[in-house]
Protein backbone atom coordinates (compact mmCIF):
# COMPACT_ATOMS: atom_id res chain seq x y z
CA UNK A 1 0.00 0.00 0.00
CA UNK A 2 2.84 2.59 0.48
CA UNK A 3 3.38 2.63 -2.99
CA UNK A 4 -0.08 3.74 -3.28
CA UNK A 5 0.08 7.08 -1.07
CA UNK A 6 3.53 8.20 -3.35
CA UNK A 7 1.96 11.22 -4.88
CA UNK A 8 -0.91 13.31 -4.33
CA UNK A 9 -2.89 11.65 -7.60
CA UNK A 10 -2.48 8.35 -6.19
CA UNK A 11 -3.68 9.52 -2.53
CA UNK A 12 -6.74 11.28 -4.22
CA UNK A 13 -7.99 7.75 -6.21
CA UNK A 14 -7.35 6.02 -2.75
CA UNK A 15 -9.89 8.36 -1.31
CA UNK A 16 -12.52 7.76 -4.66
CA UNK A 17 -11.89 4.33 -4.60
CA UNK A 18 -12.96 4.53 -0.59
CA UNK A 19 -15.89 6.69 -1.32
CA UNK A 20 -17.47 4.46 -4.05
CA UNK A 21 -17.90 1.33 -1.77
CA UNK A 22 -21.01 2.49 -1.44
CA UNK A 23 -21.77 2.71 -5.40
CA UNK A 24 -20.45 -0.92 -5.45
CA UNK A 25 -23.16 -1.81 -3.29
CA UNK A 26 -25.89 -0.03 -4.97
CA UNK A 27 -24.59 -1.85 -8.24
CA UNK A 28 -24.89 -4.81 -7.25
CA UNK A 29 -28.41 -4.39 -6.31
CA UNK A 30 -29.17 -3.00 -9.75
CA UNK A 31 -28.29 -6.66 -11.52
CA UNK A 32 -31.13 -8.79 -12.06
CA UNK A 33 -31.35 -11.11 -9.09
CA UNK A 34 -30.90 -14.60 -9.96
CA UNK A 35 -28.76 -13.72 -13.10
CA UNK A 36 -25.36 -15.31 -11.80
CA UNK A 37 -23.72 -14.44 -14.93
CA UNK A 38 -24.32 -10.61 -14.76
CA UNK A 39 -23.60 -11.09 -10.71
CA UNK A 40 -20.52 -13.09 -11.07
CA UNK A 41 -19.10 -10.88 -14.47
CA UNK A 42 -19.55 -7.58 -12.47
CA UNK A 43 -17.62 -8.82 -9.28
CA UNK A 44 -14.71 -10.46 -11.52
CA UNK A 45 -14.62 -6.82 -12.41
CA UNK A 46 -14.18 -5.64 -9.51
CA UNK A 47 -12.05 -8.07 -8.15
CA UNK A 48 -9.22 -7.70 -10.99
CA UNK A 49 -9.63 -3.97 -10.54
CA UNK A 50 -8.64 -4.99 -6.63
CA UNK A 51 -5.66 -7.22 -7.80
CA UNK A 52 -4.32 -4.56 -9.70
CA UNK A 53 -4.35 -2.13 -7.08
CA UNK A 54 -1.35 -4.33 -5.75
CA UNK A 55 0.43 -3.04 -8.30
CA UNK A 56 2.58 0.01 -9.98
CA UNK A 57 0.77 3.70 -9.42
CA UNK A 58 0.46 3.59 -12.88
CA UNK A 59 -1.16 0.12 -13.21
CA UNK A 60 -3.96 2.08 -10.02
CA UNK A 61 -4.58 4.90 -11.86
CA UNK A 62 -5.38 2.92 -15.14
CA UNK A 63 -7.72 0.51 -13.47
CA UNK A 64 -9.08 3.59 -11.48
CA UNK A 65 -9.73 5.38 -15.17
CA UNK A 66 -11.22 2.00 -17.01
CA UNK A 67 -14.54 2.85 -15.19
CA UNK A 68 -17.33 4.22 -16.84
CA UNK A 69 -18.73 8.00 -16.23
CA UNK A 70 -15.70 9.02 -14.19
CA UNK A 71 -17.27 12.04 -14.11
CA UNK A 72 -20.14 10.51 -11.47
CA UNK A 73 -17.26 8.76 -9.40
CA UNK A 74 -15.53 11.73 -8.83
CA UNK A 75 -18.37 14.03 -7.69
CA UNK A 76 -19.14 10.72 -5.39
CA UNK A 77 -16.22 10.36 -4.09
CA UNK A 78 -16.10 14.59 -2.91
CA UNK A 79 -19.60 13.74 -0.96
CA UNK A 80 -20.48 12.31 2.14
CA UNK A 81 -23.83 9.99 1.99
CA UNK A 82 -25.24 12.90 3.89
CA UNK A 83 -24.29 15.23 1.23
CA UNK A 84 -27.89 16.69 -0.51
CA UNK A 85 -26.27 15.91 -4.30
CA UNK A 86 -25.82 12.53 -2.77
CA UNK A 87 -29.02 11.01 -4.17
CA UNK A 88 -29.40 12.31 -7.47
CA UNK A 89 -25.52 11.65 -8.11
CA UNK A 90 -26.20 8.13 -7.13
CA UNK A 91 -29.47 7.49 -9.71
CA UNK A 92 -27.54 9.04 -12.13
CA UNK A 93 -24.56 6.98 -12.10
CA UNK A 94 -27.28 4.27 -12.03
CA UNK A 95 -29.24 5.46 -14.75
CA UNK A 96 -25.92 6.00 -17.11
CA UNK A 97 -24.72 2.40 -16.62
CA UNK A 98 -28.16 1.12 -17.54
CA UNK A 99 -28.49 3.21 -20.79
CA UNK A 100 -24.37 1.59 -21.59
CA UNK A 101 -25.83 -1.34 -20.94
CA UNK A 102 -28.84 -1.10 -23.12
CA UNK A 103 -26.83 0.32 -25.81
CA UNK A 104 -23.17 -1.12 -26.05
CA UNK A 105 -24.73 -4.74 -27.55
CA UNK A 106 -25.71 -2.70 -30.99
CA UNK A 107 -22.30 -0.72 -30.99
CA UNK A 108 -19.95 -2.66 -32.83
CA UNK A 109 -16.37 -3.83 -31.03
CA UNK A 110 -17.68 -2.70 -27.55
CA UNK A 111 -18.59 -5.09 -24.68
CA UNK A 112 -20.34 -4.54 -21.51
CA UNK A 113 -19.26 -5.69 -18.28
CA UNK A 114 -23.06 -6.03 -17.26
CA UNK A 115 -25.34 -7.69 -19.94
CA UNK A 116 -27.98 -5.52 -20.56
CA UNK A 117 -31.13 -6.56 -18.76
CA UNK A 118 -35.06 -5.07 -18.59
CA UNK A 119 -34.41 -5.60 -14.71
CA UNK A 120 -31.65 -3.41 -14.75
CA UNK A 121 -33.75 -0.26 -14.65
CA UNK A 122 -35.06 -1.53 -11.06
CA UNK A 123 -31.79 -0.49 -9.18
CA UNK A 124 -31.93 2.81 -11.26
CA UNK A 125 -35.65 2.84 -10.35
CA UNK A 126 -34.89 2.69 -6.64
CA UNK A 127 -32.54 5.20 -6.24
CA UNK A 128 -34.27 7.35 -8.25
CA UNK A 129 -37.39 7.28 -5.46
CA UNK A 130 -34.96 8.32 -3.04
CA UNK A 131 -34.94 11.91 -4.51
CA UNK A 132 -37.18 14.68 -3.80
CA UNK A 133 -40.47 14.12 -5.42
CA UNK A 134 -40.36 17.90 -6.73
CA UNK A 135 -36.98 17.65 -8.25
CA UNK A 136 -36.73 17.89 -11.58
CA UNK A 137 -33.94 15.70 -12.11
CA UNK A 138 -36.02 13.01 -10.63
CA UNK A 139 -38.24 13.77 -13.54
CA UNK A 140 -35.42 13.31 -15.84
CA UNK A 141 -34.63 10.15 -14.89
CA UNK A 142 -37.87 8.78 -14.74
CA UNK A 143 -38.19 10.02 -18.17
CA UNK A 144 -34.58 7.90 -18.95
CA UNK A 145 -35.20 4.89 -17.55
CA UNK A 146 -39.14 4.38 -19.03
CA UNK A 147 -37.29 5.30 -22.68
CA UNK A 148 -34.96 2.45 -21.83
CA UNK A 149 -37.98 0.09 -21.77
CA UNK A 150 -39.69 1.95 -24.80
CA UNK A 151 -36.73 2.27 -27.83
CA UNK A 152 -34.59 0.39 -29.70
CA UNK A 153 -30.93 0.85 -29.87
CA UNK A 154 -31.51 1.10 -33.63
CA UNK A 155 -34.22 3.79 -33.54
CA UNK A 156 -32.83 5.75 -29.86
CA UNK A 157 -34.31 9.26 -30.63
CA UNK A 158 -36.93 9.20 -27.50
CA UNK A 159 -34.34 7.89 -25.37
CA UNK A 160 -31.91 10.83 -26.52
CA UNK A 161 -34.54 13.54 -26.31
CA UNK A 162 -34.57 11.99 -22.43
CA UNK A 163 -31.13 11.75 -21.76
CA UNK A 164 -30.17 15.49 -23.46
CA UNK A 165 -33.33 16.82 -21.28
CA UNK A 166 -31.40 15.21 -18.08
CA UNK A 167 -28.13 16.38 -19.29
CA UNK A 168 -30.14 20.16 -19.44
CA UNK A 169 -31.38 19.28 -15.68
CA UNK A 170 -27.74 18.51 -14.63
CA UNK A 171 -27.01 22.11 -16.39
CA UNK A 172 -29.40 23.92 -14.07
CA UNK A 173 -28.05 22.35 -11.25
CA UNK A 174 -24.61 24.13 -12.57
CA UNK A 175 -23.11 20.19 -12.85
CA UNK A 176 -21.29 20.83 -16.03
CA UNK A 177 -18.88 18.27 -15.22
CA UNK A 178 -22.30 15.41 -14.86
CA UNK A 179 -23.83 17.60 -17.60
CA UNK A 180 -20.85 16.97 -19.97
CA UNK A 181 -20.76 13.03 -19.35
CA UNK A 182 -24.43 13.05 -20.04
CA UNK A 183 -24.01 14.73 -23.50
CA UNK A 184 -21.07 12.46 -24.62
CA UNK A 185 -22.87 9.63 -24.07
CA UNK A 186 -25.77 11.07 -26.56
CA UNK A 187 -23.61 12.20 -29.05
CA UNK A 188 -21.75 8.97 -28.85
CA UNK A 189 -25.22 6.80 -29.74
CA UNK A 190 -26.65 9.87 -31.78
CA UNK A 191 -23.78 9.34 -34.56
CA UNK A 192 -23.68 6.27 -34.77
CA UNK A 193 -28.00 5.64 -35.11
CA UNK A 194 -27.29 9.21 -37.84
CA UNK A 195 -30.16 10.76 -35.35
CA UNK A 196 -28.74 14.28 -36.63
CA UNK A 197 -30.97 16.46 -34.40
CA UNK A 198 -29.47 14.79 -31.09
CA UNK A 199 -25.89 14.78 -32.36
CA UNK A 200 -26.33 18.33 -32.54
CA UNK A 201 -28.26 19.38 -29.58
CA UNK A 202 -25.41 17.35 -27.88
CA UNK A 203 -22.20 18.91 -29.73
CA UNK A 204 -23.94 22.26 -28.91
CA UNK A 205 -24.53 21.33 -24.89
CA UNK A 206 -21.11 19.72 -24.97
CA UNK A 207 -19.63 23.36 -26.34
CA UNK A 208 -21.67 25.08 -23.78
CA UNK A 209 -20.15 23.18 -21.30
CA UNK A 210 -16.86 23.27 -21.66
CA UNK A 211 -16.87 26.82 -22.43
CA UNK A 212 -18.12 27.80 -19.28
CA UNK A 213 -15.51 25.60 -17.28
CA UNK A 214 -12.98 27.79 -19.31
CA UNK A 215 -11.98 25.26 -21.27
CA UNK A 216 -12.25 27.39 -24.90
CA UNK A 217 -9.77 24.99 -27.10
CA UNK A 218 -12.61 22.35 -26.60
CA UNK A 219 -15.68 24.38 -26.36
CA UNK A 220 -14.68 25.76 -30.02
CA UNK A 221 -14.07 22.47 -31.34
CA UNK A 222 -17.36 21.19 -30.35
CA UNK A 223 -18.90 24.39 -31.31
CA UNK A 224 -17.15 23.62 -35.03
CA UNK A 225 -18.46 20.19 -34.77
CA UNK A 226 -21.89 21.11 -33.85
CA UNK A 227 -22.02 23.31 -37.09
CA UNK A 228 -20.40 21.40 -39.05
CA UNK A 229 -23.63 18.56 -37.64
CA UNK A 230 -26.07 21.27 -39.06
CA UNK A 231 -24.86 21.72 -42.04
CA UNK A 232 -24.95 18.23 -43.17
CA UNK A 233 -28.43 17.36 -41.25
CA UNK A 234 -29.59 20.41 -43.14
CA UNK A 235 -30.81 21.82 -39.79
CA UNK A 236 -29.92 25.32 -39.93
CA UNK A 237 -30.80 26.50 -36.55
CA UNK A 238 -27.89 23.82 -35.06
CA UNK A 239 -25.16 25.38 -37.83
CA UNK A 240 -26.53 28.81 -36.59
CA UNK A 241 -26.15 28.12 -33.13
CA UNK A 242 -23.00 26.53 -33.23
CA UNK A 243 -21.47 29.46 -34.91
CA UNK A 244 -22.89 31.72 -32.10
CA UNK A 245 -20.76 29.14 -29.68
CA UNK A 246 -17.67 30.16 -32.23
CA UNK A 247 -18.79 33.70 -31.76
CA UNK A 248 -18.89 32.96 -27.80
CA UNK A 249 -15.64 31.85 -27.47
CA UNK A 250 -13.69 35.10 -29.52
CA UNK A 251 -15.38 37.50 -27.44
CA UNK A 252 -14.37 35.32 -24.05
CA UNK A 253 -10.78 35.41 -25.87
CA UNK A 254 -10.90 39.48 -26.11
CA UNK A 255 -11.28 38.59 -29.82
CA UNK A 256 -13.86 41.58 -30.30
CA UNK A 257 -13.91 42.32 -34.13
CA UNK A 258 -14.12 38.98 -34.85
CA UNK A 259 -16.66 37.61 -32.94
CA UNK A 260 -18.90 40.50 -34.12
CA UNK A 261 -18.40 40.31 -37.70
CA UNK A 262 -19.63 36.15 -37.03
CA UNK A 263 -22.62 37.38 -34.72
CA UNK A 264 -23.75 39.99 -37.11
CA UNK A 265 -23.85 37.61 -40.61
CA UNK A 266 -25.31 34.96 -37.93
CA UNK A 267 -28.16 37.92 -36.96
CA UNK A 268 -28.61 38.63 -40.38
CA UNK A 269 -29.28 34.95 -41.87
CA UNK A 270 -31.62 34.03 -38.93
CA UNK A 271 -33.74 37.25 -39.58
CA UNK A 272 -33.99 36.21 -43.16
CA UNK A 273 -34.42 32.10 -42.27
CA UNK A 274 -37.03 33.50 -39.61
CA UNK A 275 -35.30 31.76 -37.10
CA UNK A 276 -36.22 34.03 -33.99
CA UNK A 277 -34.18 31.72 -31.13
CA UNK A 278 -30.95 32.38 -33.01
CA UNK A 279 -31.35 35.64 -34.30
CA UNK A 280 -32.05 37.06 -30.34
CA UNK A 281 -29.17 34.65 -29.35
CA UNK A 282 -26.50 36.96 -31.75
CA UNK A 283 -28.44 40.27 -30.41
CA UNK A 284 -28.34 39.15 -27.08
CA UNK A 285 -23.98 38.56 -27.85
CA UNK A 286 -23.83 41.62 -29.78
CA UNK A 287 -24.93 43.49 -26.77
CA UNK A 288 -22.10 42.32 -24.59
CA UNK A 289 -19.58 43.31 -27.39
CA UNK A 290 -21.36 46.86 -26.64
CA UNK A 291 -21.36 46.60 -23.31
CA UNK A 292 -17.35 45.93 -23.54
CA UNK A 293 -16.92 49.10 -25.78
CA UNK A 294 -18.93 51.31 -22.96
CA UNK A 295 -21.58 51.73 -25.26
CA UNK A 296 -24.17 50.48 -22.75
CA UNK A 297 -27.67 52.39 -24.07
CA UNK A 298 -27.21 50.22 -27.32
CA UNK A 299 -26.18 47.19 -25.51
CA UNK A 300 -30.05 47.91 -23.20
CA UNK A 301 -31.45 48.15 -26.50
CA UNK A 302 -29.65 45.23 -28.32
CA UNK A 303 -30.49 43.06 -25.12
CA UNK A 304 -34.23 44.44 -24.84
CA UNK A 305 -34.50 43.31 -28.51
CA UNK A 306 -33.12 39.78 -27.45
CA UNK A 307 -35.75 39.62 -25.10
CA UNK A 308 -38.51 39.86 -26.83
CA UNK A 309 -37.90 36.73 -29.00
CA UNK A 310 -36.62 34.71 -26.60
CA UNK A 311 -39.11 31.89 -25.86
CA UNK A 312 -36.86 29.73 -23.31
CA UNK A 313 -37.25 30.90 -19.92
CA UNK A 314 -33.47 30.18 -19.24
CA UNK A 315 -32.64 32.60 -21.98
CA UNK A 316 -35.08 35.46 -20.74
CA UNK A 317 -33.41 34.97 -17.35
CA UNK A 318 -29.74 35.81 -18.59
CA UNK A 319 -31.01 38.50 -20.69
CA UNK A 320 -33.14 40.17 -17.84
CA UNK A 321 -29.54 40.03 -15.65
CA UNK A 322 -27.61 41.60 -18.75
CA UNK A 323 -30.49 44.28 -18.73
CA UNK A 324 -29.61 45.28 -14.89
CA UNK A 325 -26.03 45.16 -15.64
CA UNK A 326 -26.30 47.83 -17.85
CA UNK A 327 -28.56 49.57 -15.96
CA UNK A 328 -25.80 49.82 -13.18
CA UNK A 329 -23.26 51.64 -16.32
CA UNK A 330 -26.49 53.73 -16.79
CA UNK A 331 -27.22 54.91 -12.88
CA UNK A 332 -30.20 52.95 -13.04
CA UNK A 333 -29.61 51.46 -9.63
CA UNK A 334 -33.12 51.11 -8.07
CA UNK A 335 -33.81 49.22 -12.16
CA UNK A 336 -31.46 47.10 -11.82
CA UNK A 337 -32.08 46.21 -8.70
CA UNK A 338 -35.43 45.04 -9.23
CA UNK A 339 -33.87 43.09 -12.29
CA UNK A 340 -31.35 41.21 -10.19
CA UNK A 341 -34.13 40.35 -7.37
CA UNK A 342 -36.49 38.86 -10.95
CA UNK A 343 -33.52 36.53 -12.13
CA UNK A 344 -32.38 35.73 -8.56
CA UNK A 345 -36.43 34.93 -7.18
CA UNK A 346 -37.35 32.86 -10.87
CA UNK A 347 -34.69 31.88 -12.78
CA UNK A 348 -33.99 28.22 -13.11
CA UNK A 349 -30.16 28.11 -13.71
CA UNK A 350 -28.47 27.59 -10.63
CA UNK A 351 -25.88 30.07 -12.52
CA UNK A 352 -27.63 32.39 -13.81
CA UNK A 353 -28.83 32.92 -9.75
CA UNK A 354 -25.64 33.16 -8.63
CA UNK A 355 -24.77 35.52 -11.38
CA UNK A 356 -28.07 37.95 -10.39
CA UNK A 357 -26.32 37.59 -6.39
CA UNK A 358 -22.72 38.60 -7.12
CA UNK A 359 -23.90 41.51 -10.03
CA UNK A 360 -26.42 42.49 -6.65
CA UNK A 361 -22.97 43.77 -5.47
CA UNK A 362 -22.94 46.52 -7.51
CA UNK A 363 -26.26 47.97 -6.18
CA UNK A 364 -25.48 47.40 -2.40
CA UNK A 365 -21.91 48.68 -2.31
CA UNK A 366 -22.52 52.15 -3.72
CA UNK A 367 -25.78 51.99 -1.66
CA UNK A 368 -23.52 51.90 1.01
CA UNK A 369 -25.18 48.72 2.91
CA UNK A 370 -21.96 46.63 3.95
CA UNK A 371 -23.91 44.24 5.60
CA UNK A 372 -25.67 43.13 2.41
CA UNK A 373 -22.20 43.04 1.28
CA UNK A 374 -20.66 40.38 3.47
CA UNK A 375 -23.82 38.47 3.23
CA UNK A 376 -23.56 37.87 -0.32
CA UNK A 377 -20.12 37.61 -0.57
CA UNK A 378 -19.82 34.87 2.07
CA UNK A 379 -22.87 32.90 0.52
CA UNK A 380 -20.82 33.22 -2.62
CA UNK A 381 -17.44 32.19 -1.18
CA UNK A 382 -19.39 28.90 -0.63
CA UNK A 383 -20.71 28.04 -3.97
CA UNK A 384 -18.52 26.13 -6.29
CA UNK A 385 -18.43 28.86 -9.06
CA UNK A 386 -16.85 28.30 -12.55
CA UNK A 387 -14.16 29.96 -13.35
CA UNK A 388 -16.68 32.63 -15.44
CA UNK A 389 -18.61 33.44 -12.08
CA UNK A 390 -15.00 33.27 -9.99
CA UNK A 391 -14.26 36.22 -12.00
CA UNK A 392 -17.06 38.05 -12.01
CA UNK A 393 -17.31 37.55 -8.19
CA UNK A 394 -14.23 38.65 -7.08
CA UNK A 395 -14.94 41.94 -9.98
CA UNK A 396 -17.62 43.08 -8.44
CA UNK A 397 -16.81 42.53 -4.81
CA UNK A 398 -13.94 44.87 -6.17
CA UNK A 399 -16.16 47.34 -6.75
CA UNK A 400 -18.86 47.02 -3.71
CA UNK A 401 -15.85 47.48 -1.76
CA UNK A 402 -14.56 50.64 -3.52
CA UNK A 403 -18.03 52.15 -3.23
CA UNK A 404 -17.71 51.52 0.05
CA UNK A 405 -14.48 53.27 0.27
CA UNK A 406 -12.46 50.26 1.09
CA UNK A 407 -9.74 50.94 -1.01
CA UNK A 408 -7.49 47.93 0.20
CA UNK A 409 -10.04 45.37 -0.06
CA UNK A 410 -10.75 46.45 -3.76
CA UNK A 411 -7.46 46.20 -4.97
CA UNK A 412 -7.12 42.33 -3.10
CA UNK A 413 -10.31 41.73 -4.65
CA UNK A 414 -9.73 42.90 -8.13
CA UNK A 415 -5.99 41.49 -8.16
CA UNK A 416 -7.53 38.30 -7.40
CA UNK A 417 -9.92 39.04 -10.88
CA UNK A 418 -6.82 39.43 -12.74
CA UNK A 419 -5.25 36.71 -11.80
CA UNK A 420 -8.26 34.76 -12.48
CA UNK A 421 -8.78 35.73 -16.18
CA UNK A 422 -5.12 35.10 -16.91
CA UNK A 423 -5.38 31.66 -15.09
CA UNK A 424 -8.29 30.85 -17.75
CA UNK A 425 -7.47 32.61 -20.78
CA UNK A 426 -10.40 35.19 -20.42
CA UNK A 427 -8.94 38.01 -21.99
CA UNK A 428 -11.92 39.91 -22.48
CA UNK A 429 -12.51 39.79 -18.73
CA UNK A 430 -8.63 40.37 -17.80
CA UNK A 431 -9.13 44.09 -19.75
CA UNK A 432 -12.06 44.72 -17.41
CA UNK A 433 -10.22 44.15 -14.26
CA UNK A 434 -7.83 45.91 -15.23
CA UNK A 435 -9.09 48.77 -16.34
CA UNK A 436 -11.08 49.04 -13.09
CA UNK A 437 -7.80 49.02 -10.99
CA UNK A 438 -6.78 51.52 -13.16
CA UNK A 439 -9.70 53.72 -12.09
CA UNK A 440 -8.96 52.99 -8.81
CA UNK A 441 -5.37 54.11 -8.71
CA UNK A 442 -6.36 57.02 -10.25
CA UNK A 443 -9.54 58.16 -8.33
CA UNK A 444 -9.32 55.59 -5.49
CA UNK A 445 -12.59 54.60 -5.65
CA UNK A 446 -14.20 52.66 -8.49
CA UNK A 447 -17.62 53.45 -7.65
CA UNK A 448 -17.02 57.07 -7.10
CA UNK A 449 -17.21 57.83 -11.01
CA UNK A 450 -20.22 60.00 -12.22
CA UNK A 451 -22.87 57.42 -14.05
CA UNK A 452 -24.17 58.68 -17.61
CA UNK A 453 -27.56 60.12 -17.23
CA UNK A 454 -29.60 58.15 -18.91
CA UNK A 455 -31.42 58.17 -22.31
CA UNK A 456 -35.14 58.25 -22.15
CA UNK A 457 -35.47 54.75 -23.62
CA UNK A 458 -33.64 53.53 -21.00
CA UNK A 459 -35.79 54.60 -18.89
CA UNK A 460 -38.57 53.06 -20.14
CA UNK A 461 -37.27 49.69 -20.13
CA UNK A 462 -36.40 50.28 -16.42
CA UNK A 463 -40.18 50.93 -15.55
CA UNK A 464 -41.22 48.01 -17.77
CA UNK A 465 -38.47 45.95 -15.32
CA UNK A 466 -40.29 47.48 -12.30
CA UNK A 467 -43.63 46.41 -13.45
CA UNK A 468 -42.07 42.96 -13.79
CA UNK A 469 -40.64 42.99 -10.53
CA UNK A 470 -43.81 44.15 -8.72
CA UNK A 471 -45.88 40.84 -10.77
CA UNK A 472 -43.46 38.79 -8.73
CA UNK A 473 -43.82 39.90 -5.85
CA UNK A 474 -48.16 39.27 -6.07
CA UNK A 475 -47.42 36.43 -7.68
CA UNK A 476 -45.19 34.54 -4.70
Amino acid sequence: MSGLLCTSRAREVLVQLTSMRTVVAIVWQAVPPGNAHSQSSFFAMTADRQERLGRSDTDQLDAYASLAHMAFIDSLAAMTEGDRRWRQTVAGFLTMRAVDAWRRPALDGSDSSIPWHPQMTAGARRAIEEIDAQHAIRLALYRVVEGLGETSPAAPHHLLVGLIGYGRALEFEAEWALAIDVHETVLEHAEWAQDGHCAGQAALRLGFGHRVLARHDVALGWYRRAEQIGIASGELGTELRGRIGIGKVALERGNYSLARVLLEEVERTAEEAGHVEERSQALHELSDIAFRAGDHTRALHLLHEALGGYTIQADRDRALNDLAVNFVELGLLDAARDAYLVVLATAQEQSTRWLAMLNLLTVVGPAGDRAAVERYRQELMDAALPPGLEFAFWNQLGTAYAALGDVEAAEAALTRAVAIAREHRLHGREFEAERQMAQLAESRSVGSRSAPIAAPEAVEIAVAVRDLRLQVCRGA
